[in-house]
């Protein structure tokens, strides 16, 4: 039997926010089933009373946004319920009815409407609605999570349709980022890795290839995954024991700036070099992450001389060859 290489396929993060906006949501629950609320990032347990009644004020970095309710399944699975609810405002929010399978909610706002008939059509339909709605934040939203179901041509006439007041929104930037990542050519073993930039905790941009005197270890991690988390230790060593024709550069793969500054702060103290934030994945598809860590070996003319994922002896071992030979 072949090695376990420990990997992190999903990520379940729940995890104090420090946020920029908060509001209130109430309801009822009608089930023994512990629920969960989501808001973009971070998950919330539902606490009722013994009538079942909840009122809960939970945390996100802006809005509009969406929260969705789940439940840990007996196979420990996370089950979603339909629908996604839209929030617009800080206060008079939709009163919902938890059941064992859906929520009702009490009123429904033109977002939710529009977010509602997106999510129960079927693809053909559901990219049409997209298409025509990009006006509408739900829109962008569903944009984001179709964008790899849907024909490269398609979607770029369809970036080209929202309007300009939304071009700067967050899923529009998201799949902007997708779009021009898949347009490079596919990142592998004697592949160029071609120039991007990100930027670091202060705001500064970093360009991949801005030191052409030396051989880079980027490492694509996730702050919700804990082999990402243990890899920093190897990390660490190789930038003790490295010399200077030595790069290191960790980019974090998290949708919101949070998880990626706040949270696990104490492993993250051991980062000493080039840290960089994935803020809308480009970084995760044009260098095709599949899995957490995920490790690429650069020579300075830009070469990719391996690229590997897992956190085991063998990732230990191809570091330790790294710092051997430069």
């Amino acid at each position: 039997m072949k090695s376990l290489v420990f990997s992190c396929f999903l990520l379940f993060l729940v995890s104090e926010l420090h946020a920029k906006a908060s509001f209130f949501i109430k309801g009822k629950v009608l089930s023994e089933k512990q629920f969960y609320i989501r808001t973009h990032d971070f998950s919330f347990k539902v606490e009722p009373d013994k009538n079942g009644d909840f009122e809960m004020e939970l945390k996100t970095e802006a809005l509009p946004t969406y929260i969705s309710v789940f439940y840990i399944s007996k196979s420990n699975k996370r089950e979603s319920l339909a629908p996604l609810i839209w929030i617009a405002l800080e206060s008079n929010n939709p009163t919902l009815e938890i059941t064992d399978d859906t929520i009702k909610l009490s009123r429904k706002s033109e977002m939710q409407k529009l977010s509602e008939r997106i999510e129960n059509s079927e693809k053909k339909e559901r990219i049409e609605i997209i298409q025509y709605n990009t006006s509408h934040i739900p829109a962008l939203y569903f944009l984001d999570k179709e964008k790899e179901n849907i024909d490269q041509e398609e979607l770029a006439r369809i970036l080209e349709q929202i309007p300009a007041q939304n071009q700067s929104h967050f899923y529009a930037k998201r799949t902007n980022a997708y779009y021009a990542a898949i347009q490079r050519e596919k990142t592998k073993k004697g592949s160029t890795l071609e120039n991007f930039s990100l930027k670091d905790e202060t705001g500064e941009r970093h360009e991949m290839m801005a030191l052409k005197n030396k051989t880079k270890i980027i490492a694509i991690l996730s702050s919700g995954c804990d082999y990402s988390l243990a890899s920093l230790s190897l990390l660490e060593q190789v930038s003790q024991y490295g010399n200077d024709k030595i790069e290191i550069i960790s980019i974090w793969a998290e949708q919101s700036g949070t998880p990626w500054k706040m949270d696990e702060r104490k492993q993250k103290e051991k980062i000493a070099w080039t840290n960089l934030w994935d803020q809308y994945s480009f970084a995760y598809h044009y260098l095709r992450v599949k899995a957490y860590p995920t490790f690429l070996i650069v020579n300075p003319e830009g070469t990719i001389l391996d690229k590997f994922t897992g956190f085991s002896k063998r990732t230990a071992k191809k570091l330790g060859a790294v710092v051997k030979e430069y």
